[in-house]
Formats: C-alpha cells, sequence, structure tokens
C-alpha cells in the first residue's frame, strides 16, 4: 500500500559542499520510501530510499560528571562516555529546565576512551540539562537519556 507521511526536519537545508546540501530526519520504521523535497522556485528533486532496522543494540551514554556550574556567557565543556556502538556523528544538546523554554546544540567529537566532548557555546543564566544525542547511535534525548545538570549564573554572582 501506499500512503503519505510528512517527516520532520532538523530545521532546513544546510550546505555541506560546493554543491552538496543536507538535511536531516528520523525515520523510524523500515521500508522503502519514496522521497520528494520542494526546492524554492517550485522546483522537486525525488529519489528513492531503503530504510533497514538497526540490529545492533543502542549506545548508552553517561556524563563524567553530573553537575556543573559556570557564569553567563562563558563557554562550557561537557563530556560523557559512550558505550555500545560508538556514534560516527553526535551532538550534545542543552535544554532549559525552568523558565524560559531554550536549547542549544554543539558538535561533539571523540576524544578516545570510549569519552565524547563538546563545548557549548555562551549560555544565558538559568538551568539546563546536557545530552548526548546520535539518531544512528539510538542516544536520544527521551526520558532515559542521562544528562549532565548545568546551573549558569549571571556573571559576577
Amino acid at each position: 500500500t501506499k500512503g503519505d507521511l510528512v517527516l520532520a526536519t532538523d530545521g532546513g537545508m544546510k550546505r555541506t559542499g560546493p554543491a552538496t546540501y543536507e538535511q536531516r530526519t528520523v525515520i523510524e520504521r523500515p521500508g522503502s520510501y519514496a522521497i520528494e523535497v520542494r526546492l524554492p522556485g517550485g522546483g522537486r528533486a525525488s529519489f528513492e530510499l531503503p530504510v533497514t532496522a538497526v540490529r545492533a543494540a543502542p549506545a548508552t551514554a553517561e556524563p563524567l560528571r553530573q553537575r556543573l556550574r559556570a557564569r553567563a556567557g562563558d563557554p562550557l565543556r561537557v563530556r560523557f562516555r559512550v558505550t555500545g556502538p560508538a556514534p560516527e556523528q553526535a551532538q550534545v544538546l542543552a535544554y532549559t529546565v525552568r523558565g524560559p523554554v531554550g536549547q542549544v546544540r554543539a558538535p561533539a567529537r571523540a576524544i578516545g576512551g570510549g569519552v565524547y566532548e563538546a563545548t557549548l557555546p555562551r549560555l544565558a543564566a538559568g538551568r539546563y540539562k546536557a545530552v548526548l544525542v546520535s539518531e544512528a547511535a539510538g542516544l536520544s534525548a527521551g526520558s532515559k537519556a542521562s544528562g549532565v545538570d548545568l546551573d549558569i549564573r549571571r556573571t559576577g554572582s
């Protein structure tokens, strides 16, 4: 049977090379998908995309430190130890847990021994939770994610 499925993406096309663009999404069910992308000016790009089930157990990520404090405006480095499949690409997602809703993402890189590190950009004062995410490795910001509690204080406090 055929049907329509609308996919949510990470915010639009991103240029990744001289003539290469990338847009990410997660397709949770295996199958064969006909993808159609609408382009500016009315053009369309279509292609077939086979999706297979992930067979490996998902990775898990534990923060090296459960709590971190920093001053607002200062970059903040966070580290996670990953067990299971090593993610080729991972990000740290920091989201507010009190006050106005907000989130920040920063790329994470492997630094050895299963440890991934990211430097979060300047955060505003508030309380955040930071988690390591990687769709391919099964790391998500869901309720089972183990994260770092961040206490970002105003400058001078």
